[in-house]
């Protein structure tokens, strides 16, 4: 029986299966070809199937005839009753073979499916290489692990990708969904997630919090704003992000068009966070106003557009990365 053996050593190291869950699917497939071949009489089989050596013995329960046989093999020591008889050359019609063949693909490909399944469960909300297979009007379809789907729905697409087939690119995975033959990988390039994720991977510092990052607010395609902070004295996080590590933050912003990144040094006094994300502006005066929950901040009016961006986005990104809302105003004089 050494082909069984063989059949599930092949398929737990090429399919990533458990051998005891294979074991399983061969052991169900035995008992329903032995019931189909005996029928009425299946209450009257016993199967032993051995995992260790593959060993596979049929039987049938004979009454005792009281007639001692040491001989005999009985069912156990208590229970004299009843013998076992083996079984040998069992012959099985055209038709169980094949539904026995059926009945393994599809177990081995639901068993296939569910630790594929597990296993990018596993990686949510990591990071993946993905090759542009097929492009539809509200989709892209992609190639994941030289052998996965994956699906990224334009509305997760920066405004400014413009893909070909056969393009690559990195996004983030979000949702996972089970079909029939296999499984679905959705991508998505938007969000913070994907940044922080990009940065903890290429920077080991980020990876052991060395510096941590606090807060990232982004706008896809556009800008990215991210609070730092040393856990380290002897670390400048700002020196040593913007300087020692600008090729990785130039490699990430080309990932995504060129986005702008800037990295800010985080304070745990609020009002001091906010003049590090508005810094180099000088700041005249601010307030933080706790009955309105937000800060008001006092600006040149020459620096009035800087501050708050094309389109509001600059203003919009530091709000969010300190959580206030945030009111500039500027000195008219």
């Amino acid at each position: 029986m050494k082909d069984i053996l063989n059949i599930v050593e092949y398929l737990s190291n090429d399919k990533l299966i458990k051998k005891d869950k294979i074991f399983d699917i061969i052991e169900s497939i035995i008992k329903f070809s032995i019931k189909k071949k005996f029928k009425d009489d299946f209450n009257n089989i016993k199967i032993i199937f051995d995992r260790k050596i593959g060993s596979l013995k049929i039987f049938k329960i004979i009454k005792n005839n009281n007639i001692t046989n040491e001989k005999k093999t009985y069912i156990n020591k208590l229970n004299t009753d009843f013998f076992l008889e083996e079984i040998k050359d069992i012959e099985y019609n055209r038709t169980i073979i094949q539904y026995a063949k059926n009945f393994i693909f599809k177990k081995i490909n639901n068993l296939e499916k569910l630790e594929l399944f597990n296993k990018y469960k596993n990686s949510m909300n990591k990071v993946f290489l993905c090759i542009v297979k097929k492009i539809y009007n509200n989709k892209i379809l992609l190639l994941i692990d030289n052998n996965i789907e994956g699906i990224i729905f334009n509305k997760n697409l920066l405004y400014n990708d413009n893909f070909k087939v056969n393009d690559k690119f990195k996004g983030i995975l979000y949702f996972i969904k089970s079909t029939k033959y296999n499984i679905q990988l959705f991508i998505s390039r938007i969000g913070s997630t994907i940044i922080r994720e990009l940065l903890n991977n290429e920077i080991f510092e980020l990876n052991n919090n060395t510096i941590t990052i606090v807060s990232i607010s982004r706008e896809p395609g556009i800008k990215t704003k991210i609070a730092v902070k040393s856990n380290n004295r002897n670390i400048n996080p700002i020196h040593f992000l913007v300087i020692n590590k600008k090729y990785v933050l130039k490699l990430i912003s080309n990932e995504f068009n060129k986005e702008s990144i800037d990295i800010i040094l985080w304070n745990s006094n609020l009002l001091e966070f906010i003049k590090n994300s508005i810094y180099p502006i000088n700041i005249k005066s601010i307030y933080f106003n706790k009955k309105n929950n937000n800060i008001n901040i006092l600006i040149n009016k020459n620096d009035i557009l800087k501050v708050i961006g094309k389109n509001g986005i600059n203003i919009k990104l530091i709000s969010s990365l300190v959580n206030h809302s945030i009111n500039i105003s500027y000195n008219k004089n």
